[in-house]
């Protein structure tokens, strides 16, 4: 009889390494259709084909190491390029005038690329709502930890270039544009007659255009609303 030839430590690394990586795909597709609170932890375990059947508590502790785990996985798939594209505008910024929109391309464009591309990146978009909606305060800050400081960077590079704007309107602004990349993958594709995503590289392409020219021209707008119906908030707030 054959004895099991032993495994190395590189090769077991590797093996738990892939259980790791198969369970944080399977519980974002399984996150983004049924919710966090919505499907088990067993349900996820059996459904990324772990052997084990403790895995998720092996490798994440509970569930609320597993979404901690989830929202990293996104934002290590989906904002580093931001950085990285802010960090060579900061050094630009010394030596010419930026403009508006290279900056929010910086800001917004990687994620929502990433998101637009076939494969998970639709179902990871689809976490980022579930953060900010969520009752439990654990998991909203995870949403502001997460987005916090690319968002501060891209203010501290808006602001010299409008400044015409307060700068906590500039910030409120770039909270809405945040809002709107985060729903906009979520819901968007189902005007093109989609169940789960944009197929069309071409409109793909012009959905990542049109959004980029759609915020950079509300981040340089000086108008903020009509007298008549800022009046109207006024008299409802009082």
């Amino acid at each position: 009889m054959l004895s099991p030839v032993p495994q190395s430590p590189d090769h077991a690394q590797r093996g738990q390494n892939g259980t790791r990586d198969r369970l944080l795909k399977t519980a974002i597709r399984q996150f983004a259709t049924h919710g966090f609170h919505g499907v088990s932890l067993r349900a996820i375990n059996d459904l990324a084909g772990a052997k084990n059947g403790s895995a998720i508590q092996y490798h994440f502790g509970n569930k609320d190491g597993l979404i901690a785990a989830v929202v990293k996985f996104i934002a290590d798939e989906m904002f580093p390029e931001s950085h990285r594209r802010l960090a060579e505008l900061q050094s630009a910024a010394t030596s010419r005038p930026l403009n508006v929109r290279e900056i929010v391309e910086a800001s917004f464009g990687p994620a929502l690329a990433y998101s637009l591309r076939p494969g998970i990146g639709i179902a990871a978009a689809q976490i980022l709502p579930l953060l900010v909606q969520d009752a439990d305060p654990k998991i909203r800050r995870l949403f502001a930890e997460t987005m916090g400081e690319m968002i501060a960077k891209a203010d501290a590079l808006l602001c010299p270039v409008l400044p015409h704007k307060p700068s906590a309107v500039v910030r409120l602004q770039l909270g809405f544009a945040l809002v709107n990349v985060v729903h906009l993958v979520t819901d968007l594709h189902v005007l093109y007659g989609a169940d789960t995503a944009i197929v069309d590289p071409a409109v793909r392409v012009k959905v990542y255009d049109h959004f980029l020219d759609y915020t950079a021209a509300g981040l340089s707008s000086e108008r903020q609303g009509s007298d008549r119906f800022r009046s109207e908030l006024m008299a409802g707030a009082a």
